[in-house]
């Protein structure tokens, strides 16, 4: 009986190739177009010198490159005197493969936070999961 074996993957495989400048030339195309973009819908804070991306310019990339994000929860802790909330971030490629994920929480105690309503914190915390999904 003839059996299949698989080799295990050397080298991996980015945008078909495993050319080395096949790939810096694509990623290349890709980050050029992706910085027009966020610079013409301007989705971007200055912060201090830097200009800091919203995570629509995130997404933006992710679609680009066939990966997006599916938040895989959202919860509020259990904090005494304060509204916080916990989320949590996949990155996922059109197979649903995970490649990535990021955490990140949001609370009322934060200076730009207090008194907002609990819907807001709890939205904050799945968009700031994204963003850093992305960023890792």
């Amino acid at each position: 009986m003839n059996e299949l074996v698989e080799q295990p993957q050397t080298q991996a495989v980015v945008f078909g190739t495993t050319n080395v400048d096949g790939i810096l030339a694509k990623a290349t195309e890709i980050a050029t177009k992706l910085s027009t973009i966020i610079e013409k819908k301007k989705l971007y804070k200055v912060i201090g010198a830097r200009k800091h991306v919203y995570v629509e310019g995130w997404t933006a990339m992710g679609a680009m490159l066939g990966v997006f994000p599916e938040c895989e929860y959202s919860k509020r802790l259990d904090r005494e005197g304060e509204i916080v909330y916990e989320a949590r971030t996949l990155l996922k490629t059109l197979s649903g493969q995970v490649i990535g994920s990021g955490e990140a929480i949001c609370s009322d105690l934060e200076k730009n936070w207090s008194g907002r309503d609990e819907y807001a914190i709890k939205s904050m915390a799945q968009t700031r999961s994204v963003g850093k999904a992305f960023r890792l």
